[in-house]
Formats: structure tokens, C-alpha cells, sequence
């Protein structure tokens, strides 16, 4: 299916998402604690494939039934993937993950290898991860510069051996605010991590349950946070403003943008998790930036599409891992803004944009099986005279089920087009009904 985007304005609150990277390590923490997670309404394909994934282990754990082999669908959830097979391999359970062909060719190897060398038996086949062995103790090694999922999949696993282990990771060490969640929610299930630097030390532990309430997400409220900066007034509600959240970054990036924007701060006193902050941007003139984001890649797109529109030359280095994400995010970011007009180039792990107020649009844009490639042409759309249209938009589903109906109720104007003829899906259906 695809979907066409007019230009309009975006006003009201969104509701926001519970952050995903920690409803996945709460899952996971609940598995290995062999106890029921709360129920909560799943609105991410990646949720729903997790929490299919920890409850048959989780059963499995229950009932210590020796199992020939359990199967594990990951879908594209590299998340799913990158924390849960050190944690199999930790327990020395017998797991074929299935990938989709996007995750099978994102790259796995240098975390299978290190599994490898201490103790686990992988062995790959097109779609398919089959993993044996258990791990032992020891010394553990992995690099930091490629995906934290790397570390955050090791710490979970590491206190289940039997002795002490220690984690080196190498440097440069990126988005270890990553690691730090994983670490945080670990130590709600009273699992101890030390960390001195770049190495941290595990001993055995057990996970034991402890109740916990979710932070709202900063990831995808960027991209609302981007609609109301190019074309309305957006408030985002209940954030939490001591998040480890790597994209928590877009509230500190707002004064260089130019935003114009208001905070608003309450103490709370609750032993739980904060939501203490609320955050209104409006309509702005947005200013070119230089700005280094390396530990959090997946705000790159939505700062992107604004500086996009920005008067002048901006730069954003530390955006290589662009092209190991659920599309290669830097070839389809340069071939986007190139069709709408917007100049750049791309050298030493930077890429500079030559931004412009407004585009033509009038384009048709494939989606490139990438969620965030998605949302940010939702957003463009925004500074587009005529409309766009992006093909097989349905990817959007992987993180956020409910993007198009919060963006129409905000005020954005979409359609439904079938695929085949670009004509609407029922034409005497008004777009309310249609996403809604």
C-alpha cells in the first residue's frame, strides 16, 4: 500500500510511545526472572515479535523441559536478535532464529565470532541463526564502534554463567547511553554491573522481578517534534528529563536549531521512573548546525529533514553507521533530499546539506523498508508545495503502529493509494476514515 502526504500543519499533543529499547530489556529481564511481564497495548511490529519471542522461552525456562531446539522469529528486529542470542547461548539452549532477508545482511559477524571463540556453536544459513553450545566464563571482548546492541546483548548474558566475567569493550565506545539502559534495567531485576571505563564486570546473579513503569519515547517524538518546528505547535507530555536515552539529544539540539520552543519542569518525588518534563515547539526558522552525532544515529534523519529546510550549509558527522541500519539510511537520505533539491555531499563520516525553505515535491518516493525513512519524509512532506507519495509505507509498523492515524489527528493530510494504479482505496471514504 501506498500513501500520499499533503502539505499542512501539525498542531495539538501526540501520544507518545513507551521507549522501546526499554520495553525489549524489560522483556527480556522478565524472561530470564521466569516471570509474566505486565500486560501493556503492543503497538510496534518489533514489540510484538519480542514479546512472542521471551514468552515461549520464558515457558520454556518454567518448565525446564529439555527441548530439542526452540525457533525464534526476528523479523527485521535486530534488537531482538543482537540481545537475545548471547543470552540463549549464556543459558545453552538450543535456538534457530528465522531474519528476514533485511536483517540476515545487516552485520552479526563480530558478535557470533566472539560468541564463538567463548564457547558457542553458530553456524549461519541464508535467513537462519542456529546456535548451540553454552558460553563459559572469561574475558570477554567486543567492539564499541558498530552497535552497542553488541554490549547490551553480552551484559545480559554474562551473569548468568557460572563465575565471575569481565566485558572489554573497544574503543571508540557510540551510543553507550544504550548499554547504560541496558545496565539500569538490569539492576531493577537485582543484577549487579560494575563498569571502570570501557570494561565492566559481571558475577553470577539471578534475575529476580521487580515492578517498573516505562519511559515515553524520544526516538519517535522526534519526529513529532520536527513536524511542529516546520509547519505548527507540537507538545510532547510526560518525558523524562534524566533519561539515558541517547535521543534524548533533540530537546539539547532545539537552541542551535533556532527553535522556538518552551519547557516546562515538575518535581516529582515518585521511587518510579520520572515523567517530569514537557516540551512545546512551534513553527520556526530553522538555522544550519554543525554537530556531531555519533551517539545517537537514529536522530539523524528527523535533524536532517530540518536542516533541510535550514538557510545555509549545515553538518552532521558521525553518521557512517547510517548504512548498517534497516536500509542503508545514507544512500536514501542523499537520493531524497537530492530529488527534492536540496544539495549535499558526503565525505570522512560527515555529510554536509545545502538546505532550502520549501521544495516543489510532487515526487514519489519508495519507503526503502526503513520505519524512520518513513517518518521522515512525513515530515518533508510538511515543506512540500505539491504532495508526495511513499510507496509500501506500511514498514512504519515496525516501531510505531499508530504514526499516520497521531499525524492526521494532529492535522495531517494523507491517502491511502493501492499500490498498483495509485488510485485512493475507496474514494467515497473520506481520509478520517481511511487512517484513522
Amino acid at each position: 500500500m501506498d500513501i500520499q502526504i499533503e502539505k499542512s500543519s501539525i498542531y495539538g499533543t501526540p501520544n507518545l510511545l513507551y521507549n522501546k529499547s526499554y520495553i525489549v530489556r524489560h522483556l527480556i529481564c522478565c524472561m530470564l526472572a521466569k516471570t509474566k511481564p505486565p500486560i501493556f497495548d503492543i503497538k510496534s511490529d518489533d514489540i510484538d515479535l519480542t514479546y512472542k519471542a521471551t514468552e515461549s522461552l520464558r515457558k520454556i525456562l518454567r518448565k525446564r523441559d529439555k527441548v530439542e531446539h526452540t525457533e525464534i522469529n526476528c523479523g527485521d528486529n535486530a534488537t531482538l536478535l543482537r540481545l537475545l542470542l548471547p543470552v540463549t547461548c549464556a543459558l545453552g539452549l538450543s535456538v534457530n532464529y528465522l531474519l528476514s532477508d533485511s536483517l540476515a545482511h545487516r552485520p552479526h559477524s563480530l558478535l557470533i565470532d566472539e560468541l564463538t571463540r567463548m564457547g558457542a556453536n553458530i553456524t549461519i544459513e541464508n535467513n537462519l541463526i542456529i546456535a548451540r553450545g553454552k558460553l563459559v566464563c572469561g574475558d570477554y571482548t567486543i567492539c564499541g564502534n558498530l552497535s552497542s546492541q553488541y554490549v547490551s546483548g553480552l551484559l545480559l548474558a554474562l551473569p548468568l554463567l557460572d563465575g565471575d566475567c569481565k566485558l572489554y569493550v573497544t574503543p571508540p565506545f557510540y551510543s553507550r547511553g544504550y548499554a547504560d539502559m541496558t545496565v539500569c534495567e538490569m539492576q531493577r531485576f537485582g543484577v549487579t554491573v560494575k563498569r571502570d571505563r570501557n570494561t565492566y564486570y559481571t558475577h553470577k546473579s539471578s534475575y529476580g522481578y521487580r515492578k517498573t513503569c516505562f519511559e515515553n519515547d524520544y526516538s519517535n517524538n522526534a519526529f513529532f517534534i520536527a513536524c511542529g518546528l516546520l509547519s505548527g505547535e507540537v507538545t510532547s507530555n510526560n518525558l523524562h528529563s534524566l533519561s539515558l536515552q541517547p535521543d534524548r539529544r533533540i530537546i539539547d539540539l532545539l537552541p542551535e536549531l533556532g527553535a522556538s520552543f518552551d519547557i516546562k519542569t515538575r518535581s516529582c518525588h515518585s521511587s518510579v521512573l520520572l515523567a517530569d518534563l514537557n516540551v512545546t515547539v512551534e513553527k520556526s526558522t530553522i538555522k544550519p548546525i554543525d554537530v556531531d552525532m555519533s551517539n545517537c544515529p537514529d536522530l539523524i534523519l528527523p535533524v536532517c529533514a530540518l536542516l533541510s529546510t535550514a538557510d545555509g550549509v549545515s553538518s552532521i558527522r558521525g553518521v557512517r553507521r547510517l548504512v548498517h541500519k534497516e536500509s542503508n539510511r545514507m544512500d536514501a537520505l542523499i537520493y531524497i533530499l537530492s530529488e527534492l533539491g536540496v544539495k549535499t555531499t558526503v565525505s570522512n563520516n560527515k555529510i554536509t546539506i545545502c538546505g532550502k525553505p520549501s521544495f516543489n515535491g510532487g515526487i514519489t518516493f519508495p519507503s526503502f523498508n526503513d520505519h524512520r525513512i518513513v517518518m521522515m519524509l512525513s515530515v518533508l512532506a510538511l515543506a512540500c508545495d505539491n504532495p508526495i507519495v511513499i510507496k509500501d509505507y506500511e514498514c512504519v509498523n515496525k516501531s510505531f503502529r499508530d504514526y499516520f492515524p497521531e499525524y492526521n489527528r494532529l492535522g495531517g493530510k494523507t491517502k491511502l493509494l493501492c499500490a498498483n494504479n495509485g488510485q485512493s482505496t475507496d474514494e467515497a471514504k473520506s481520509n478520517s476514515e481511511i487512517i484513522a
